[in-house]
């Protein structure tokens, strides 16, 4: 059922350069020193980027919805958004730090705990900011099985998922029944209200607005300001430079095989096969 994946073979003739930035700063003990500053600052404005490219596009995608059958396309927007943003939050306050090779597990969560409050404060990044309140609806994006469990087993009666509400208020359901007893719980999974620009899960509430703003703030405004104030310092041993370490590239036929199932499969669906990759 899977494809074969090619084999990279040595190619001595191959000459393809890849591009790179160094990364090492050497002292005169020949002892490293900090990963740059630079290389960090490009990363997070890159996902801030690209969030803001997804926000963008579900508001387009909002605007020409026609009905129920669009939900799943904005939708496929907003979570590109948010990972985007939950990667960034990610850079700006490491949670969940693993030890890594060389390293005790306390002495990289303390080397991530320091990058990242180097980053916020080249940023300008404080604790009330959405690019950090994002962590808070984590969780409910990358734990969705969970969700699903804890809200059946604490008796939910029915829930909204994937929903898009309308101009006006949400309704979650009644807390009590005509009867007068204590109604189950209508449960709001994943609610998109583009008219006050919120994000609901369930009691989370994000502010989409303010995410935008905080996006754009920090693409056009922070960053670059961010990297002009490392850049004097970190110029020398970060230069750009074109290098490869390996020429190792795909035997083309076994490309071709794997191509030739990808296009029959597209076309059987009536989807276009793009060429010239």
């Amino acid at each position: 059922m899977g494809y074969e994946v090619p084999e990279a073979r040595f190619i001595p003739s191959a000459n393809v350069e890849a591009p790179m930035v160094s990364v090492v700063r050497v002292d005169r003990e020949r002892r490293r020193h900090r990963t740059p500053r630079w290389l960090q600052l490009v990363e997070c404005e890159r996902q801030a980027r690209i969030a803001a490219l997804h926000i963008d596009r579900t508001w387009e995608m909002t605007e020409r919805r026609s009905g129920q059958k669009d939900d799943a396309s904005v939708w496929a927007e907003l979570q590109a958004a948010m990972t985007a943003g939950i990667i960034l939050s990610r850079m700006l306050r490491p949670t969940g730090v693993r030890a890594r090779p060389g390293l005790s597990k306390t002495k990289s969560q303390q080397r991530s705990a320091d990058r990242g409050a180097e980053l916020r404060r080249l940023l300008a990044v404080d604790e009330a900011s959405p690019l950090l309140k994002i962590s808070t609806i984590r969780d409910p994006i990358e734990h969705f099985d969970e969700r699903i469990d804890a809200i059946v087993e604490r008796g939910a009666a029915s829930v909204s998922d994937f929903f898009i509400a309308k101009r006006g208020y949400l309704s979650t359901g009644p807390e009590q029944l005509h009867d007068g007893r204590t109604a189950p719980p209508m449960v709001a999974l994943r609610v998109f209200a583009p008219w006050p620009g919120l994000l609901i899960f369930d009691e989370q509430v994000f502010d989409l607005f303010a995410y935008e703003e905080a996006l754009h703030h920090l693409i056009h405004e922070d960053y670059p300001r961010a990297v002009a104030s490392v850049a004097e310092d970190e110029r020398e041993w970060t230069a750009s430079h074109f290098g490869s370490a390996q020429q190792l590239a795909w035997h083309p036929p076994d490309v071709e095989r794997r191509r030739e199932r990808w296009r029959s499969f597209r076309e059987g669906r009536g989807l276009g096969a793009p060429s010239g990759l």
